[in-house]
């Protein structure tokens, strides 16, 4: 009975490492390439490998030497994939693009280590004295589907382990082990070396286990004493450039990327950035003399999101000490651009933040005034939902908790092209309506591809599910399109029209959408702002639409083409397809090593 509790106990060890070592091999992945890409292929390949290498060394006899050699190499190389995911991330994407590199980075890094972990989980069933075992095994090779079974089986627990157990504890072991100051690499190198550990200890055969793990330690920690580029998190090391600070977290990889030569600190999540700021001016700017270089954020898009403050009629708001006060809503803070210019202009202003990091970093290092603000750390559709539902079903129960609609709600969720389709359905915005007040305006940034069906899909679910309700939408441009045809004629097939814009929407009380002229005060004393807070490239709306748009919609019925809860997984694609136009963008915002050298 010990030797059948001893080879359970194996087993889950060596499916919790397997689990482990694929999330490790996975952020290093989707620092480099972003996460759609191995989203869509990868949990099809994982465990179809993991199956068939398990299966096949079911067959080989119990004291195979392949298998001894096998087992060690799946020890030592499992300790190494952060240190291999950097090295071949840094030459793989730039020769392969997002797809093939995406599949080759993994080739490397992890396909091996599945191939050995069927190698190590044959041995666990092999070298088990238990009855139970014996039985389920038989003699090797007198039944493939028995061993295609057992395999299965293994597989089945494996998936279990990593999506439902490691999935959900990877980030808080991480920061357990070290605290958030550390650089993000040291987190990866020092959860999967520990895994590793436990993983070799509890394996058949022991004798070689211990050194193997011990000189493996040993390198890592000479490999951390080489290394200069990842010691002071201190905002001193600002002017020094490179990573400032950065963790693994909720969403991915979370950095603070310094950039001396141009002037800007930034907020980067995996392969994008969320956004930041000209801490200095940057070369190709002159500076009056005498005047005071302020923080600007380096989009501008940032900025045109404030311009639903000069939306008129202006929300009323409700009255607080003689005064008419608005009240506003962000969801996804990012660096907290416009949250922190809402707060400046007196608006009471809430912010629903999925990632703490985030949410640590743009205070830490982008002056995000959190004492001034009410901040939610959860799903920003989950937030809606709940809140819609509340308001809508229960409202004496919200006016008991002090819950009521907003007269300013800012959706920005996009993570430079990675976007969940789930936020942009028309349900979103049904939840988004009910927690606006009468005459609330609702400010959308949309970044991307115009010329995709995808980006156009996302602007006409918002623009249609306002205007069906008797709502009213305008959107605009960062710049002017390409030329006056791209914007009816593109294509998914080759034509490009990358560009951020900006859709305001007002419930039906709320009237027809006008501006009204900025002021110095709305302008901060921002030059960006002087830039931005004018609207100039007006999208004309309805959007422009293709032929093939117009026959269906996602749910096959006929009409425009928009997206819905029960269609996101169509467009999935789309987005994927989305994602890898704008990494190839991305590139050249950052440069190559930049991206690579998380």
């Amino acid at each position: 009975m010990a030797s059948l509790q001893m080879t359970i106990v194996r087993l889950v060890a060596l499916v919790l490492q397997l689990a482990t070592a694929s999330h490790t091999a996975l952020l290093s992945q989707k620092a480099v390439f972003g996460s759609s890409f191995s989203d869509i292929y990868r949990p099809l390949i994982v465990p179809f490998v993991f199956a068939v290498s398990m299966a096949r060394f079911l067959r080989q006899r119990k004291g195979s030497r392949s298998a001894r050699r096998i087992h060690a190499a799946t020890v030592v190389y499992s300790t190494a994939i952060p240190f291999v995911a950097r090295s071949v991330g840094e030459y793989t994407g730039m020769l392969l693009g997002p797809w093939l590199g995406a599949f080759v980075m993994d080739c490397v890094c992890f396909y091996p280590i599945l191939i050995g972990a069927g190698s190590m989980a044959a041995r666990i069933f092999h070298s088990s004295t238990s009855k139970a075992a014996k039985s389920a095994l038989g003699e090797a090779g007198a039944s493939g589907l028995r061993m295609v079974l057992i395999a299965l089986f293994t597989t089945r627990l494996f998936m279990i382990c990593e999506g439902r157990i490691i999935g959900r504890l990877y980030v808080p072991l991480l920061v357990a082990v070290l605290p958030r100051g550390y650089m993000a690499f040291k987190q990866a190198v020092v959860i999967n070396t520990a895994a590793t550990a436990v993983l070799a200890l509890l394996s058949p055969p022991r004798k070689f286990t211990l050194p193997l793990v011990a000189c493996a330690i040993a390198l890592q920690i000479s490999y951390f004493g080489a290394q200069t580029n990842f010691g002071n998190t201190d905002l001193s090391a600002i002017d020094n450039g490179g990573i400032v600070a950065s963790t693994i977290s909720t969403t991915g990889y979370i950095s603070v990327v310094s950039k001396p030569e141009k002037g800007y600190l930034a907020l980067r999540n995996d392969h994008s950035l969320l956004g930041g700021d000209y801490i200095k001016p940057p070369p190709s700017v002159a500076i009056p003399k005498g005047a005071v270089w302020t923080r600007e954020p380096i989009y501008s898009s940032f900025a045109m999101q404030e311009a639903v403050r000069l939306v008129t009629p202006a929300p009323v708001g409700v009255e607080q000490d003689g005064k008419q006060v608005n009240n506003a809503l962000v969801i996804g803070l990012g660096i907290g651009t416009c949250a922190k210019a809402l707060v400046s202009h007196g608006i009471a202003t809430d912010v629903v933040e999925l990632d703490t990091a985030v949410l640590q970093y743009a205070v830490d290092y982008f002056e995000f005034p959190i004492n001034q603000s009410r901040v939610t750390i959860c799903d920003g559709r989950y937030f809606a939902h709940s809140l819609a539902q509340t308001l809508k079903y229960s409202p004496e129960a919200a006016a008991e908790e002090g819950l009521r609609t907003y007269d300013y709600v800012v959706h920005d969720v996009f993570t430079g092209g990675v976007v969940s389709p789930t936020l942009f359905t028309t349900e979103t915005w049904e939840d988004i309506r009910g927690i606006m007040s009468p005459d609330g305006v609702l400010v959308v940034n949309l970044g991307g591809d115009f010329a995709t069906t995808f980006t156009r899909t996302m602007l006409r679910t918002l623009v249609q599910g306002f205007r069906d309700s008797g709502g009213k939408c305008r959107a605009f441009r960062e710049d002017a399109p390409p030329d006056s045809s791209s914007s009816s004629s593109s294509s998914d097939d080759g034509a490009q029209d990358f560009t951020n814009a900006v859709v305001f929407c007002r419930r039906a009380r709320g009237g027809a959408i006008g501006f009204r002229q900025p002021t110095e005060e709305d302008y901060l004393g921002s030059i960006v702002r002087h830039q931005s807070l004018v609207l100039k490239h007006e999208i004309e709306l309805p959007v422009y639409l293709r032929d093939s748009e117009e026959a269906l919609d996602l749910r096959g019925e006929a009409g425009w083409r928009t997206i819905a809860d029960d269609s996101t997984n169509r467009v999935s694609m789309q987005a994927a397809d989305g994602a890898a136009r704008h990494w190839w963008l991305m590139n050249g915002v950052l440069g190559w090593r930049g991206w690579a050298l998380w």
